[in-house]
This record gives C-alpha cells, sequence and structure tokens, in this order.
C-alpha cells in the first residue's frame, strides 16, 4: 500500500479548494495512491463553492450514500469503527457551517491514521482521536 504518512505530509501543505482539494476529495486523493482508482473522478472540478458541493451530494443522497456506492462498486469491505485499520476510510459527523453558515453536524471523510482519524478542512489536516467523532461507517480500502 501507498505511503499514508507520507501522503498525509504532503497533503498538509495543499490549500483548501472546494472540488478540488476538500475533505471527500482529500480521501478520494488517497484511495487513487493507495488503490490506483478514483473513486471520485466524475465529481472532481464539477462544483467550486460550499453551496454547489451540497447540492451535488443532495442530488446524490448526501456523502454517507455517495461513499457506500463508491465502496460497492469498487469492492470496499465495510467494517465496525472498532476493527478500523491504517489507511481505512470513513464518514464521521463533525460540526460545521453549512453555506448558509448555521452551526451543524455534517458528514466528512476521513483516513484512519495512527489510531486516529486525519481529516481535511480549510485550515489543513487535522487529528480526531477515534472516540473523539461520531463514526457513521467505516470502509477498507485495501
Amino acid at each position: 500500500m501507498a505511503d499514508l504518512q507520507e501522503f498525509i505530509t504532503r497533503k498538509a501543505a495543499v490549500a483548501w479548494a472546494w472540488g478540488g482539494a476538500d475533505c471527500a476529495l482529500f480521501v478520494a486523493d488517497w484511495i487513487v495512491e493507495a488503490r490506483g482508482v478514483d473513486p471520485a473522478a466524475a465529481w472532481r472540478g464539477r462544483y467550486a463553492s460550499a453551496g454547489g458541493c451540497e447540492r451535488l451530494l443532495r442530488r446524490e443522497g448526501g456523502l454517507e450514500e455517495v461513499f457506500a456506492r463508491l465502496a460497492e462498486r469498487h469492492g470496499f469491505t465495510e467494517r465496525a469503527m472498532a476493527d478500523a485499520q491504517e489507511g481505512d476510510v470513513a464518514i464521521l459527523m463533525l460540526p460545521a457551517l453549512d453555506s448558509r453558515r448555521k452551526r451543524a453536524l455534517a458528514p466528512t471523510a476521513a483516513i484512519h491514521f495512527h489510531n486516529r482519524w486525519a481529516v481535511f478542512s480549510a485550515h489543513g489536516v487535522a487529528f480526531l482521536g477515534r472516540l473523539r467523532a461520531p463514526v457513521v461507517r467505516v470502509w477498507a480500502i485495501g
């Protein structure tokens, strides 16, 4: 498998950009490096704002549904949060501001790294303890 430490170090230097370098594409980029398939190829560049992302995800059934369909298509195995391994991907629920600047819990894509979750935000890569963020679903990509 690709070097996750090197991937995260490289991504920490990338500036946030909706539709180019955001939370879901952070995880999709990891899948490209680890598996050689791009689960987000059809969506890259199709939105350029939080509102555009929200509209696209709403049409597709939400981030969790999108990840579930992609996981099935690419043969990723769903597993329990307690069984998450290095490099697995997940959907977490984290506080966020929506496009109307209202605070709410929102689904966020993450990568399991050193017994924590790595997420990408406008502030760069952040790490959350496994028990700190509610995990919705986890998939093994390897």
